[in-house]
């Protein structure tokens, strides 16, 4: 039996303990004494062990550790520092999955045993509102009662939650509904300058100041591109917006000050009002002294980029920052809003190259982000093994990749090299490097692409995808052992790569084959490799639901059903259309005819981009 001595200062950590030992299912005979310090140590040896932390987020760390070294050595000694004051995940409610309270507890214990402190949950209109019934309406929005549980229960790990809203742009989903109208200046930002918005904000604020224990809200007022050029042009004539977005700022703060509240807000905005370029950099900034002033001084300004590969380029944009505002906080990502998987590869190769940065510049406030966008298709647990990397960054200075394989598979018994492999849904990574990020992420295209009127052929004609993922789906299936919890997400994957490898190498012959009047490659499709590719398409749809089902509310899992349905009910059609070519009942095949153009849209990530032309 082991046995918990815990100093004063740590009897509120008892509860937090039980609950972490359940998931760590080590038992031993073990005496542990457990104090507060002014550092992160643990000791096993003849004598006992020794658990010494800094904070209550930082103990749950040293636990973990603590079982970890125990289950390769009985006598070990270990020490870390903290190097980040606050971090944790961002996950995104917002794009139709909207995680199960339960299963939000589940992600706390394990981002505990990480040692992170935030969880941010991003709710543009995933809670409930009174006097505006429309405001997450058939959403699956959480009531004040469930996160008041999840706030409840993150606080006995020492992990802060607060919500991230939105109080200018991304506001689309609402904005769908009439009861929106007066306070919508576009289809996607709210009208700035509007008596009814600000009492819409204050209804917000007011409401989830009463829901969290944080005194935090994060207030977004990011991507706003089209703010104060809808009704409130027609209002109010053309204004400098960099006068409106300060003015609607403000009105937002003393919102939040009246009910005691601070704010982040991201500064994307800010950036493409006072650059030359009107970009999100600093290239001709100018930052006056009265821009400075109008800046509230309890706003923490958040820096987010995900794609910047050059360490400088980071350390310029911090400075840039710096000469705005004193409170900085910096976002990274996850890579897991394009489509059914994360990259955990480019995970670990940019966030690192961010991180790093904000280490030299002492930004100590991190964010990973956990975007969700076009339908939230990738579950939010593939995002723990990307997050992983963020713990190792706050708790060392080195070796972080080393640092979090060996964690995350204590932690969480999964296996990294899976996670890792799971990004192969993307692309081929073997090290080549791609130019743009709409090259890098083709998978989820490839997927949903018509059998016929295909956009996405171009990434074909090295013919080298099929194969990719026929490797991966075979590679995939290695992982599944005995009865892991991560089986699920295994076989998942692997049945992705199969639809993959079966519709790819449809893909990369079809056209071909039609253009040369091959009928026997074509009949060969109709016959067989449809219905093959149908079959698997099914056992695809199933899985994805089941998984959808087990982990989050319902609302949200018909975009992925009709998504999925889409792609058997065009395989059907395919099928009848080929089968009625080879047997000469019609005399072409229009979709095939067409010269096949490189897939180059400003919507790239977009399923309806993905799937027509045409209007959908």
């Amino acid at each position: 039996m082991i046995n918990f001595v815990f100093d004063n200062q740590s009897e509120n950590l008892k509860v937090g303990t039980d609950i972490i030992m359940k998931k760590i299912g080590i038992d031993a005979d073990l005496k542990i004494s457990v104090k507060k310090s002014d550092r992160l140590f643990i000791k096993n040896d003849a004598e006992g062990g020794s658990i010494e932390y800094i904070t209550d987020a930082s103990y749950f760390r040293m636990l973990s550790l603590f079982f970890k070294e125990y289950k390769k050595k009985n006598t070990f000694t270990y020490e870390e520092q903290i190097y980040f004051d606050k971090c944790g995940p961002m996950l995104d409610m917002s794009r139709n999955a909207v995680l199960k309270v339960e299963k939000v507890k589940d992600y706390i214990e394990y981002i505990a045993m990480m040692g992170l402190n935030r969880l941010v949950l991003y709710i543009e209109d995933i809670y409930e509102l009174k006097d505006y019934p429309y405001f997450g309406y058939m959403r699956g929005s959480y009531t004040k009662e469930e996160l008041m549980e999840i706030d409840k229960y993150a606080l006995q790990f020492g992990i802060e939650v607060f919500p991230a809203i939105q109080t200018l742009g991304h506001m689309e989903r609402y904005m769908h509904w009439d009861e929106s109208f007066p306070v919508r200046d576009t289809m996607h930002c709210l009208l700035s300058g509007e008596e009814k918005t600000y009492e819409f904000i204050e209804a917000m604020i007011k409401t989830l100041s009463n829901t969290f224990t944080s005194k935090v809200i994060h207030v977004g007022m990011d991507e706003a591109f089209d703010f104060g050029l809808g009704r409130y042009l027609h209002k109010n004539g053309y204004h400098d917006r960099s006068e409106i977005i300060l003015a609607h700022l403000n009105r937002v703060n003393e919102i939040a000050k009246k009910y005691d509240m601070s704010i982040h807000m991201w500064s994307d905005m800010f950036f493409r009002l006072a650059s030359k370029s009107g970009g999100y950099d600093a290239e001709g900034l100018e930052v006056s002294e009265e821009l400075k002033s109008l800046i509230p001084d309890n706003a923490t300004l958040v820096y987010w980029s995900y794609t910047e590969e050059d360490e400088d380029k980071y350390t310029e944009m911090i400075k840039a920052h710096l000469k705005m505002s004193d409170n900085l906080s910096f976002a990274g990502s996850s890579f897991d809003y394009f489509g059914h998987m994360c990259d955990t590869i480019n995970t670990y190769r940019i966030t690192q190259i961010a991180l790093n940065s904000c280490k030299k510049n002492n930004v100590r406030d991190i964010y990973a982000t956990i975007w969700e966008d076009n339908g939230a298709e990738c579950d939010l647990f593939l995002s723990l093994c990307s997050v992983q990397l963020y713990a190792e960054n706050m708790y060392n200075n080195d070796n972080y990749i080393e640092h979090a394989k060996e964690n995350f598979e204590f932690i969480t018994g999964a296996s990294f090299d899976a996670f890792m492999d799971m990004s192969q849904f993307h692309n081929i990574f073997d090290g080549r490097e791609y130019k743009y990020w709409w090259i890098r992420y083709v998978g989820k295209r490839l997927l949903y692409q018509d059998i016929l009127a295909s956009l996405c052929d171009d990434y074909l004609k090295n013919g080298e995808m099929s194969a990719h993922y026929k490797h991966y789906a075979e590679k995939m299936n290695e992982y599944i052992s005995g009865d892991n919890r991560w089986n699920v997400y295994y076989s998942y994957a692997h049945q992705l790569f199969d639809v993959l490898a079966k519709k790819c190498e449809i893909a990369e012959n079809l056209r071909n084959a039609y253009l040369a009047k091959d009928l026997d490659y074509i009949k060969e499709v109709a016959e067989n490799k449809l219905d093959a590719l149908y079959k698997s398409v099914e056992i695809l749809r199933k899985q994805a639901l089941d998984l959808w089902y087990t982990n989050n509310k319902a609302f949200g899992g018909e975009v992925l059903d009709i998504r999925l349905n889409g792609l058997l009910g065009r395989i059907e059609t395919s099928k009848a259309r080929l089968s009625a070519f080879v047997n000469g009942e019609i005399e072409r095949i229009e979709e095939l005819e067409v010269e096949r153009l490189p897939f180059s849209s400003y919507n790239a990530s977009q399923y309806a981009a993905m799937v027509t032309a045409g209007i959908m």
